[in-house]
């Protein structure tokens, strides 16, 4: 459940790299390991990680295990290729590993039946990655479902030929793109890691190719259509908050619509206490960072 190992192809990477993962692509991986992408953890995964300690006594529950045998979040790599890293949620040394989940229910049919093998694809190649880098025989996911409080365990087999595939595919990206600082292709990758990877451009501006232009008309016209769109919902918001008034809101078979005065928040101005308490300038210096500037997307229309 743990977050991506930082400098090295962790476990839910490999599926990103093989094109498996429905969260993330091989240039989100290429961006995060050259070009240090902050370690942003979302919600789910939060969860998971609190939810973790808790699975795992569950799982020790259900088989008779001491839980202080398992070893915990045991970060792991590969002796004869150390690029190859992962961090397991749980190890019975010698004898298999353990990775828990937290499944929310829109995923929830992408499980099969307690006690089957059938779980989603990128979780294949994570738990196929630790036994693997773990060299155990097995791996038990233990999964909590949302809802319910639905229990489900699953089991991954050891199998040679998908985790060669996997150490190739790992292998050929870390020499082709990692080594070489040659980014994988962008396709399908966050507008975030496209901007990591091209941080900041060299002053110069060249004619478009006729593809690019074909590119620059759609993106006009999708923006022209967004704002269109964003007219509209502001003259029927604009229309919906004349009829509340001095009321909270209205209400019908479709739902609610509020306009409530949200809680006062107190805002500190530290920069004129630090003035006020005439901190010298010096103090001041020593606590002021330059900050990058970023690269602002915009389009001009030509003229006339």
């Amino acid at each position: 459940m743990s977050a991506t190992v930082t400098k090295g192809i962790g476990g839910s990477d490999v599926a990103a790299i093989v094109g498996l993962s429905p969260w993330k692509g091989p240039a989100d991986v290429f961006a995060r390991i050259v070009h240090g992408e902050d370690p942003k953890e979302g919600v789910r995964l939060r969860l998971g990680n609190l939810a973790e300690p808790e699975i795992i006594k569950d799982y020790c529950e259900r088989h008779s295990l001491d839980p202080d045998k398992i070893e915990r979040n045991v970060e792991i790599e590969r002796k004869d290729k150390p690029f190859m890293r992962g961090e397991l949620d749980g190890l019975l040394r010698g004898n298999h590993g353990i990775e828990c989940k937290l499944v929310g229910f829109r995923q929830a049919d992408r499980w099969g039946e307690d006690g089957s093998d059938h779980i989603p694809d990128e979780y294949l190649c994570q738990v196929a990655w630790y036994t693997m880098l773990a060299d155990v025989p097995f791996m038990r996911i233990a999964a909590w479902f949302d809802g319910g409080g639905d229990y489900r365990e699953f089991q991954y087999d050891r199998n040679s030929e998908l985790e060669a595939g996997l150490v190739d595919a790992a292998e050929r990206f870390w020499v082709d793109h990692v080594l070489t600082g040659t980014p994988p292709s962008l396709t399908n990758a966050s507008a975030e890691s496209i901007r990591r990877i091209f941080p900041a451009g060299n002053g110069n501006l060249r004619d478009a190719t006729e593809d690019e232009v074909v590119l620059i008309d759609q993106f006009v016209k999708a923006r022209d259509a967004r704002k269109a769109a964003q007219d509209t919902e502001d003259e029927i918001k604009g229309k919906l908050q004349t009829a509340i008034a001095n009321e909270d809101g209205l209400v019908c078979g479709l739902g609610k619509v509020t306009w409530k005065q949200v809680k006062t928040k107190d805002k500190t101005d530290w920069e004129a206490v630090a003035k006020a308490a005439k901190a010298p300038a010096s103090l001041i210096d020593a606590h002021t960072k330059p900050t990058a500037g970023y690269r602002r997307f915009l389009f001009t229309p030509k003229k006339g």
